[in-house]
């Protein structure tokens, strides 16, 4: 089929992205059949690479890729003498479709010489594969009749076909709960003839409407089928289960002619009427010898119930679905601005607050100067101030009244503005969930090949092992899985040529003859997924890697001495360090794990590595369910604000001079028992010196298990953004890794903490000692017990580092639920509590605190982003000792705050 150069082009993406679909569904299925000795699972799983070749096929032939198309057509000839007996499933056999899957990817992608060569010889070996016996005897299949269709039946046909393809759908999730309560074993036999007569009926509609829509090939294949369920009706055969399988097998090709009908394959239509005609030769006995229930069931290639695959749905561009959630994302920062000019009219209105008060001041002398005004007149004011004392009148009395309708007004907009927002924030983040919830996939995309590319490496490598997936089921985010099919490929390569030993070494280390490779897919959190991947062999030699990284140079002999082995461990991550003694094309060349790292680090997750000698290699990653949005920690550097990645923060620490300390010169913080280099953050940045500001703040940061403290003036909140990727305008800069636009409007650069803490450990930047910032004095004769109520992490870290640097000892709760259970058991002097929490919100603390009779006294400060009057009087009139807005929030205004409610001041 001949198409245009304009034509081919937009097709030729389509077949590409389509063909990649159909060649993982080819590559899973011929796994299953080399894992399953199951005749009737293999002859399902056969049926499914004859329809999913034929479809390549015909897409390789409208896109004129001819030599994709030939070798196709051969695969497939040798799918059809497998299928009916002339071929066996031999190792060659296995060998020679597992090698043609892998030309088809090359052709489906480039027709080139190389590739054409490859196709060529894939060709010819496919067609040496002769039959290893004479040709049975085949029934005969029921004759197809195709009706001629006039022009007016074909427009009729055409405004119909719709509404049956829709009733079909609803026939075909019938037929398939029949089945699924026949497999599960009716309550009695009565409840077995309703489901096969409910299975006869849906067939038998089916061959009418298809008969009307003149689908000959349908209502053909529904005669069969409805025959078939007759005879199960009238009791004249048994039900066995691979009967059930067949029915299934059926259905499904009925749904694949209503979706497809073009991809027709004639000899799989004829074969499913054949065994639907002569169902009673079977015995029961025999077929439930050679076809069990429960391997079926737990088969990894076992087909989707019929009800799912008649769902419908629409195939989509990913690239159209990305254009739509970019879209959605944009509008983030329409809701991050109107929570700002919901912060602009709060700022009004307490400005229009102050007036009242200035107001009050004075009320007492603008009295007085009316009633002088009232007492003379311009006759009997013999100074001549009274008309410049009526004018003031004038204007005050107006712009007391204008001033208290302008409050009126701007309390009114504050309370509907934040109304809207709410309202509005729901249904951005409502959009925003649904596109991405759009753009997941189930993680067993990621793992389709992976099994056949390990067994490839092992083969190569003569090492015997087991592959074993667990969990693929969870779904994540596309852009995710396409970016991970890489880094895990490097793993398990790595896996097979590092970890595995040969089948001898392992026994006579008292293993197993075969390996084994694992990869454990679990959801720790909501938003997060994590992958195990654990080989159970010669595990990692460290002083291997200290050599290795010592020879390259990235360590000096000294430096390597110095580390213990979970700091070697994370060596292997670093570019040019490989144990391999030879350069390979599987490992070798010390960039494997360097791509792996900064591929899953790109993607905001983490890599962690366990490994003990002798007994196998562990390595942990935790990855985002979905991209696009960052939640970051804002830090003020020198004049210019800055954000952290939270993903990559550790944790924040209050500097003071006893917690830094000098190794080799170089300024240190400790960290749970443990020295982290401190580094100034302006000055690392290049940025202007910070004036007279000092740093306050240590902000501590990770990567591949490495930590970094940089010093920043201030920790200012933690936000969820929108990532902005600044491509080419970032390369003189490999320290920033995009940028955000806040709702003030303000562009906040976001820092790329992996590049940073490459650059320190490779000691390409020189500390400077950090100026620390006076600590607050606190006079106590003994320190004071507070409970920080926060279910943020970050603002509860940075609560309970300035009030334990000031001298407090803190305890921490995540909502008011868990407050008010520590009240229970001990004694607190003060509690600082935020508002907005699940369970119980912190009015709902300050009311259940205050009508408690013992804790009547006990002094309790709000400390919030609830910024309205209506807010504010509802927290005091609850019973707060404070209300602190964290917008403005102040540490000095904090501790001063908590110092005078304590008594200390």
């Amino acid at each position: 089929m001949s198409q245009t150069p304009e034509v081919l082009a937009e097709l030729l993406p389509l077949f590409q992205s389509e063909s990649e679909e159909r060649l993982g569904s080819i590559s899973a299925a011929l796994e299953a059949i080399e894992e399953s000795p199951d005749t009737a699972q293999r002859s399902d799983l056969l049926e499914r690479l004859l329809r999913e070749l034929h479809s390549l096929k015909g897409g390789a032939r409208a896109v004129n890729l001819t030599q994709a198309e030939a070798v196709s057509h051969a695969f497939e000839s040798v799918l059809v003498r497998l299928q009916s007996g002339e071929l066996s499933w031999t190792g060659e056999v296995l060998d020679a479709c597992n090698q043609t899957v892998g030309v088809l990817e090359q052709l489906v992608h480039a027709d080139g010489e190389e590739a054409g060569d490859a196709a060529a010889r894939t060709a010819s070996l496919l067609d040496e594969l002769r039959p290893a016996a004479p040709e049975p005897a085949k029934p005969e299949p029921p004759q197809i009749e195709i009706e001629e269709i006039s022009p007016e039946e074909a427009e009729l046909i055409k405004k119909l076909l719709p509404v049956f393809r829709g009733e079909a759908d609803e026939r075909l999730e019938s037929i398939a709960s029949s089945l699924e309560e026949l497999r599960a074993g009716p309550e009695s036999d009565e409840r077995r003839h309703e489901l096969f007569e409910t299975v006869m009926r849906d067939a038998h509609s089916m061959k009418g409407g298809a008969r009307t829509m003149k689908l000959g090939h349908i209502s053909a294949l529904c005669k069969e089928f409805e025959y078939a369920a007759a005879k199960l009706t009238r009791r004249e055969v048994e039900p066995y289960p691979a009967l059930y399988d067949l029915f299934e097998r059926a259905a499904g090709l009925v749904q694949s002619l209503l979706e497809a009908p073009e991809n027709l394959n004639e000899g799989l239509l004829n074969q499913m009427m054949v065994d639907l005609a002569s169902i009673e030769q079977h015995e029961p006995a025999a077929v439930e010898a050679t076809a069990p229930v429960a391997v079926a069931a737990a088969a990894p290639a076992t087909a989707k119930p019929i009800a799912t695959r008649a769902s419908q749905t629409v195939r989509v561009a990913t690239e159209k679905l990305d254009n739509v959630l970019r879209q959605a994302q944009e509008m983030l920062v329409a809701k991050l601005a109107m929570r700002q000019r919901g912060a602009d009219l709060a700022e009004l209105a307490a400005g229009l607050r102050e007036w009242r008060q200035e107001w009050s001041r004075v009320d007492t002398d603008v009295y007085r100067l009316q009633s002088w005004v009232e007492k003379h007149d311009e006759q009997s004011d013999d100074s001549g101030i009274y008309p410049l004392a009526a004018s003031a009148v004038r204007f005050l009395e107006w712009s007391q009244k204008r001033v208290r309708t302008l409050e009126t007004q701007v309390r009114e907009l504050g309370k509907r503005m934040f109304e809207d927002q709410q309202s509005f924030g729901v249904m951005v983040d409502t959009l925003v969930d649904e596109t991405k919830r759009a753009l997941m996939l189930p993680l067993s995309t990621l793992f389709k090949g992976l099994p056949r590319m390990v067994r490839e490496v092992a083969r190569t490598q003569e090492k015997a092992l087991d592959f074993d997936v667990r969990g693929e089921d969870l779904e994540v985010d596309k852009r995710i899985l396409d970016e991970m099919r890489d880094p895990l490929m490097h793993l398990l390569r790595n896996s097979v040529d590092h970890g595995i030993e040969p089948s001898a070494e392992r026994e006579a280390a008292g293993k197993t003859k075969r390996g084994q490779i694992v990869v454990e897919v679990s959801q720790p959190a909501a938003d997060e997924v994590a992958l195990r991947v654990a080989d159970d062999g010669r595990g990692i030699d460290t002083e291997r890697v200290r050599a290795a990284a010592v020879k390259n140079g990235v360590l000096t002999e000294g430096q390597s001495r110095a580390l213990d082995r979970a700091a070697l461990l994370q060596l292997i991550f670093r570019s040019g360090v490989s144990t391999s003694e030879t350069v390979s094309n599987i490992s070798g060349r010390g960039l494997g794990m360097a791509i792996c790292r900064e591929g899953i680090e790109r993607l905001g997750g983490s890599i962690q590595i366990e490994s003990e000698a002798g007994q196998g290699t562990s390595f942990h990653i935790r990855l985002p369910l979905a991209l696009a949005t960052y939640r970051i920690l804002m830090v003020q550097v020198g004049r210019q604000t800055m954000a952290v990645p939270t993903a990559n923060t550790e944790r924040v620490l209050r500097l003071s001079s006893e917690s830094i300390s000098s190794i080799e010169g170089k300024e240190t913080v400790d960290y749970q028992g443990a020295p982290v280099s401190l580094q100034r953050l302006d000055r690392f940045l290049g940025m202007e010196a910070a004036g007279a500001e000092r740093h306050s703040y240590a902000v501590i940061v990770r990567s591949g298990g490495r930590l970094v403290a940089f010093a920043v003036q201030r920790v200012i909140d933690e936000q969820e953004v929108l990532f902005k990727d600044l491509g080419s305008f970032l390369e003189h800069n490999p320290h920033v890794s995009g940028a955000t636009i806040l709702g003030t409007g303000s562009v906040v650069p976001i820092l790329n903490v992996p590049e940073m803490i490459d650059a320190v450990y490779a000691e390409h930047v020189v500390a400077e000692p950090v100026d620390i910032a006076p600590e607050e004095e606190v006079v106590e004769a003994k320190p004071r017990s507070i409970l920080v109520v926060e279910d943020s992490i970050t603002s509860r870290m940075l609560l309970k580092e300035i009030l334990e640097s000031a001298g407090y000892l803190v305890s921490t709760a995540i909502n008011g639920v868990e407050a008010v259970a520590m009240l229970e058991q001990r004694e607190f002097d003060l509690v600082v509590s935020d508002v907005e929490m699940p369970k119980m919100n912190g009015f709902e603390l300050t009311e259940r605190v205050r009508a408690d009779e013992r804790w009547t006294g006990l002094p309790l400060i709000l400390v919030t982003g609830l910024e309205r009057d209506e807010e504010r009087e509802r927290g005091l009139a609850a019973g707060a000792d404070e209300y602190i807005i964290k917008g403005s929030f102040e540490q000095s205004n904090l501790l001063a705050a908590i110092s005078r409610l304590c008594g200390d001041a």
